[in-house]
C-alpha cells in the first residue's frame, strides 16, 4: 500500500499474515491422531500459498481460487475420499460459505468470521484457534467410545438375567427373579459402572492432546516498513484511521 501525506509520497505499507507459532504443531497433531490428508484451498497468489504450505507442513495447496472454484476442488477431494471419511473445510471469509455449506463439516471462525461464513458452517471456534479443531475431535471420538463400551456393558450385563428369565418361562419354571430384585441389580451392578464408564477421559488420541499443552495465545502482528526499511510491529488489529495517523508519526 503506498502512502501519501499532503499529497507527498512518504513510503509505503506491506502488511503480511503471520504464521501462528502453534500453526504446524496443530497440524502435526490432526496427522497424529489419523487425519489423513491436510489440504489448503486460497486465493491468494501461487508463491505464498507455496510458502504457507511448506512453512506449516501441509499436504497439498491450491492457489488463486475464486469461491466457486473452491466448491469444484472440494468436490474433486470428496470424490477422492475413502468410504466413511468425513471432508472438513475451514474458513472464515464471505467467499468461503459456498465451500463450507458443501463440506461435511464446516468450520467457521467466530471472531474474525463474517456472518455469512457463521450460518453456513456447521461448527463454529468461538476462540478463531485451529488446534480447538483437535481437542473437538478427541472430545467427539471420546464421547463416541464412551456412549459404546457403556451400552455394550449394559447389554452383557442384563443378557444374563434376560436368558435366564426367557428360559424359565419356555420350560414353565419358577420366575427366578422377583421386580424387586431387578430393580437392586440394575442400581448396583448397572448403573454407577456404567455412569464410571461413560466419564473416561480419552486415550487413544493423548499423544495428539499432549503436542497441544504448550500452546499460548498469539497476537496478531503486523509488518510496517517506511523509506529506511525499518520495522515497526503492532500488536492489534488497527484500522485504516489509526495506521494513517500511525504513519504521520512514524514518517517524522
Amino acid at each position: 500500500v503506498y502512502v501519501a501525506v499532503d499529497g507527498q509520497y512518504v513510503g509505503c505499507i506491506l502488511i503480511a499474515d503471520e504464521m501462528k507459532k502453534d500453526s504446524k504443531s496443530a497440524i502435526a497433531a490432526l496427522k497424529k491422531m489419523g487425519i489423513r490428508k491436510t489440504v489448503m484451498l486460497t486465493g491468494d497468489e501461487e508463491a505464498i500459498g507455496r510458502e504457507a504450505a511448506e512453512a506449516l507442513g501441509l499436504d497439498a495447496y491450491y492457489a488463486q481460487l475464486l469461491p466457486d472454484q473452491k466448491v469444484e476442488k472440494l468436490e474433486q477431494l470428496d470424490s477422492g475420499k475413502r468410504p466413511g471419511s468425513k471432508l472438513a473445510f475451514v474458513g472464515d471469509g464471505i467467499n468461503d460459505a459456498p465451500a463450507l455449506k458443501k463440506a461435511d463439516i464446516g468450520v467457521a471462525m467466530g471472531i474474525t468470521g463474517t456472518e455469512v461464513s457463521k450460518d453456513a458452517a456447521s461448527m463454529i471456534l468461538q476462540d478463531d484457534n485451529f488446534a480447538t479443531i483437535i481437542k473437538a475431535v478427541a472430545n467427539g471420538r471420546n464421547v463416541y467410545r464412551n456412549i459404546r463400551n457403556s451400552i455394550l456393558f449394559l447389554l452383557s450385563g442384563n443378557m444374563a438375567a434376560i436368558i435366564t428369565v426367557l428360559f424359565t418361562s419356555i420350560m414353565a419354571l419358577p420366575v427366578p427373579f422377583e421386580p424387586v430384585h431387578l430393580l437392586f441389580i440394575n442400581l448396583l451392578t448397572d448403573s454407577l459402572p456404567a455412569l464410571a464408564i461413560g466419564m473416561e477421559k480419552p486415550e487413544d488420541d493423548m499423544d495428539a492432546l499432549d503436542m497441544l499443552s504448550n500452546f499460548s495465545k498469539t497476537e496478531i502482528s503486523f509488518p510496517l516498513r517506511g523509506l529506511a526499511e525499518r520495522e515497526v510491529r503492532f500488536t492489534r488489529v488497527i484500522d485504516s484511521c489509526d495506521m494513517l495517523n500511525v504513519v504521520k508519526e512514524y514518517v517524522k
